[in-house]
């Protein structure tokens, strides 16, 4: 049976970032060779940095004021992403729905996630699971094998109070994934073009500051990665910043808020509470401040979860899949392996916090992603889930093309919308007259 707790180890480091720019050539050293280190062993590190947690608290308290204090149909009017402009609201439940892998080595076993309660066990020798929430229950027959079920991939669907849930069997001694949307909602800041509601000033400025300090953050990091990859070609800075130093790249900053569950006596037992299910960032780093309750969790390379946990004044900053990719393959001089590992990760809950609310701003650092994207290792453009990006722009392209207006776009007429992002979202606002927005 899977649980919910992991073990929690001593993570690497954490680093102090200034030592990057100390004059003592041994602390900078160090902290370059710890740095690469850690992300090749494990895909992640630990850094103590700005902003102080006294700002990212600020950030939550403003986030909390506008996302649990404002009522929901007006900040619908500011959700965009449907008409591919990541900025302002994402409403919950958002984004493509993340696996939760559950065992049913000792059944029965109990699992809650995206606001919904499911109960896997053995019904009249079959196996089910009964998904339930506010609005009653429903109770789904569950493949028994891996290889085809009415010739849907092992996979069954349902539809459970808006939701569209996905049960796939990928082995056939009982081990499942369940696929349901996080149930979370927030706001999308990037570097320009942002939208605010009126009065959201303080909101308005503090997203900002924190989006101008995350950026800072993961550009002292990617160069000391460069120097510990031995980037002399500048491949990967030159992805992210021009020749003067300027940043060149959208990134994003995400706030969101988790609603917490209706506390439930089956979490006292040995429940599996998922806040956020497995995945792995598509970014070259994501840069994770110190969230207001714990549960981030992060896969080893041997398969097992360990807990991970911001410092006070720092954050965890973990490797994308476009980083990883880039550097496959690659070694030193000595031949040594300089491949970063881009680690599975999710949140998890406990009795004592799932019920409460669980705020998070996430700062996913991305490429140029008008530019080809290319291999460290052998200089051909890299792939990432199949996809050739060649620009990497191909790769946003596939994702909004599965949930937006931009289905019906050639890559060609996508690629030209990209370019009009500031443009496109003052129509959207022209055309609604009725919402009174800060835009910076």
């Amino acid at each position: 049976m899977l649980k919910s707790a992991a073990e929690t180890i001593a993570s690497p480091g954490p680093l102090r970032l200034s030592d990057f720019a100390s004059q003592d050539p041994t602390s900078r050293s160090g902290f370059i060779d710890a740095l690469g280190n850690d992300f090749v062993e494990h895909g992640y590190v630990l850094l103590a940095v700005d902003p102080a947690q006294e700002e990212i608290q600020s950030y939550y308290e403003a986030a909390a004021g506008l996302l649990h204090g404002m009522p929901e149909e007006t900040l619908r009017k500011f959700e965009f992403v449907k008409q591919g402009i990541e900025r302002g609201y994402v409403s919950s439940p958002c984004g493509a729905p993340k696996p939760i892998t559950v065992s049913l080595g000792a059944a029965p076993q109990y699992v809650a996630a995206a606001g919904l309660s499911f109960f896997f066990e053995s019904h009249n020798g079959a196996p089910t699971v009964t998904v339930s929430g506010t609005d009653g229950e429903v109770r789904v027959s569950l493949p028994t094998t891996a290889d085809g079920v009415n010739g849907s991939g092992a996979e069954v669907r349902v539809e459970h109070q808006g939701r569209s849930l996905r049960f796939r069997c990928i082995d056939s001694r009982g081990v499942y994934q369940v696929f349901a949307p996080d149930d979370k909602h927030g706001w999308i800041t990037g570097r320009r073009h942002n939208i605010y509601p009126a009065g959201m000033g303080e909101f308005a400025k503090v997203s900002a500051s924190v989006y101008r300090a995350q950026e800072a953050v993961c550009l002292t990091v990617l160069e000391a990665l460069a120097q510990f990859l031995d980037d002399r070609n500048r491949v990967i800075r030159n992805l992210v910043t021009d020749g003067s130093g300027q940043s060149i790249a959208e990134h994003s900053l995400r706030v969101y808020r988790y609603p917490g569950m209706k506390r439930n006596s089956a979490w006292l037992g040995d429940p599996l509470l998922v806040r956020v299910g497995e995945h792995r960032d598509i970014s070259l780093l994501t840069v994770l401040a110190k969230a207001s309750l714990p549960g981030l969790q992060v896969q080893t390379r041997d398969g097992a979860w360990v807990s991970v946990r911001a410092p006070e004044n720092g954050s965890v900053v973990v490797a994308g899949e476009i980083l990883a990719e880039m550097t496959k393959g690659l070694r030193s001089g000595t031949g040594r392996p300089l491949g970063i590992h881009a680690p599975l990760h999710r949140v998890v809950g406990s009795a004592e916090t799932m019920s409460e609310d669980r705020y998070t701003a996430p700062f996913f650092f991305n490429p140029d992603l008008r530019q080809r994207i290319p291999s460290l290792a052998h200089g051909g453009a890299v792939k990432i889930r199949g996809i050739e990006l060649d620009p990497g722009l191909r790769l946003l392209h596939s994702h909004m093309r599965a949930s937006t207006q931009f289905a019906r776009f050639t890559f060609e007429e996508f690629a030209a919308e990209f370019e009009r992002l500031g443009e496109r979202l003052s129509e959207v606002l022209a055309k609604n007259s009725q919402i009174q927005a800060v835009v910076n």
